[in-house]
């Protein structure tokens, strides 16, 4: 998984519950990478066409597919954007590669990440889309996106509407956004009322809210990072979401990710 470590704190800092370290996680626990293509073969494009004619019945097996499998999701219709693409279109197919499969895979079975990262990893991309997932296909979840200021954090969360925008029309039907599109630092969903909602850094904006999940980018710019924990934790303690997404740098979280005392 070249780029990226997933780390444990020190005794001496204070996260809530266990974060979980790469070393500690058995990745033989998870099926072995192997190229995905979803619209290859002849009975995949009937598949795709029966969605495309909106064949109700499958339409809805789809559905259901995403929901339980996000890797298959992602593959089969998530699109990134690449600004610096040469191509006819900087929209992306999301990509078929090791690092990513396993840490969907991871992502799905921890519920404390923290991830330092170098850029070009697509890792952004994949948090927002997975954190996107989790509140289209389950109902009533409030997942915060946090970064240095506001309008960072809408910037990330703005990845995730474009996400949404290019999904097929029959998903965004079947969960469609409260005036259909996203407005400053908020995608709300009309039918099942899960929200994705963008903060600033600090413990403020989290108090008084009852999240289901916590992204915070590129924490290692953040100030108060200890107090954001603290403040995040009751709500998060028993069935909620946590993960840490950042370049390393001196700071509490390359403290925390790299398991050295503050």
């Amino acid at each position: 998984m070249t780029g990226s470590i997933l780390a444990t704190p020190s005794p001496q800092i204070s996260v809530p519950s266990r974060i979980s370290r790469m070393s500690n996680f058995k990745v033989s626990a998870i099926a072995s990478y192997q190229a995905y293509e979803p619209w290859k073969t002849r009975e995949q494009l009937i598949w795709l066409k029966a969605l495309r004619d909106g064949n109700q019945k499958v339409i809805q097996q789809e559905l259901i597919r995403c929901q339980r499998n996000p890797w298959h999701w992602l593959r089969a219709w998530v699109l990134t954007e690449n600004v610096a693409s040469r191509g006819s279109s900087p929209f992306e197919a999301f990509p078929d590669k090791p690092h990513l499969y396993y840490i969907c895979e991871i992502w799905q079975r921890e519920s404390r990440l923290i991830i330092p990262k170098s850029r070009q990893l697509t890792l952004t991309w994949e948090m927002v889309a997975l954190y996107l997932h989790d509140a289209m296909f389950f109902p009533s979840r409030l997942n915060l996106i946090q970064s240095k200021k506001e309008e960072d954090a809408d910037e990330v969360l703005e990845r995730g509407y474009t996400i949404y925008q290019h999904l097929p029309q029959f998903m965004k039907s079947w969960q469609p956004l409260v005036g259909e599109r996203k407005t400053h630092c908020l995608m709300k969903f009309s039918r099942n009322r899960s929200r994705l909602l963008a903060i600033p850094e600090g413990p403020d904006h989290i108090r008084g809210l009852t999240p289901t999940g916590l992204l915070s980018d590129e924490t290692v710019y953040q100030d108060d990072v200890e107090k954001m924990l603290a403040a995040a934790s009751p709500a998060l303690a028993d069935h909620g979401r946590l993960t840490m997404l950042s370049s390393a740098g001196p700071s509490h979280f390359e403290n925390i990710a790299f398991d050295r005392s503050a």
